[in-house]
């Protein structure tokens, strides 16, 4: 399957935890030199009345990254255990924040994998989007190479909203950038023995969809 997202998530109790995992002296030495920044990120989360994207395990957003909107599709078959997940996912370019879903359906049509037109079918036959949550979050990151593969580590901090609902975020990911899935998972769990981690099996998807609901 093409355009795979691994990744592992992990709670954190609080900003400065996050601060801690950064700074730490065995962490410095695998950051790869100038990949570590900081972004402001601002997602809107779409579906239609129906909650038809829900019902077919498809997340859709469009994201502003700094300066930049990325528009994001994501699907997966799997339950997240212990933080992991593995996902399909698809990121297009977008002016701003409107949502586009035809604009994924030549992607789905040039895939060859089983649930390629299952996909495309609930993509067609979608209502009329409308934003469920917004996440608003500031994002640390850098990438991490860790024996022959690369990771990009962060840390999100900040918000889902849904109408006057709330909820923070405060988060780290690892996510695989190139290289072996084993390494993912070897990182990961060396980073909860070292930092007491507690694995995160609730993306801001599944957050935001319970917060939204009876907004």
């Amino acid at each position: 399957m093409k355009n795979k997202e691994l990744e592992i998530k992990f709670a954190l109790h609080d900003p400065e935890q996050g601060h801690e995992v950064f700074s730490d002296q065995w962490i410095r030495t695998l950051i790869v030199p100038d990949t570590e920044t900081t972004l402001p990120m601002r997602a809107v989360y779409y579906d239609d009345g129906s909650r038809s994207l829900a019902a077919g395990r498809i997340g859709y957003r469009v994201r502003k990254e700094g300066t930049e909107y990325i528009s994001t599709l994501k699907w997966s078959a799997e339950k997240e255990t212990a933080g992991f997940s593995r996902r399909l996912e698809y990121n297009l370019p977008a002016e701003d924040e409107t949502p586009d879903l035809e604009a994924f359906l030549p992607l789905l049509r040039a895939e060859t994998f089983p649930e390629a037109a299952e996909l495309e079918e609930t993509l067609q036959s979608c209502g009329i989007l409308k934003p469920l949550f917004i996440s608003d979050c500031v994002r640390r990151l850098a990438e991490i190479r860790f024996g022959e593969t690369l990771i990009e580590l962060s840390c999100d901090t900040g918000a889902l909203s849904a109408g006057e609902k709330s909820e923070p975020v405060c988060e780290l990911e690892c996510e695989l950038k190139d290289g072996r899935e084993e390494d993912l998972k070897a990182f990961g769990a060396k980073l909860v023995k070292r930092f007491a981690l507690q694995p995160l099996n609730d993306s801001k998807l599944k957050r935001g969809l319970r917060l939204s609901e009876n907004k």
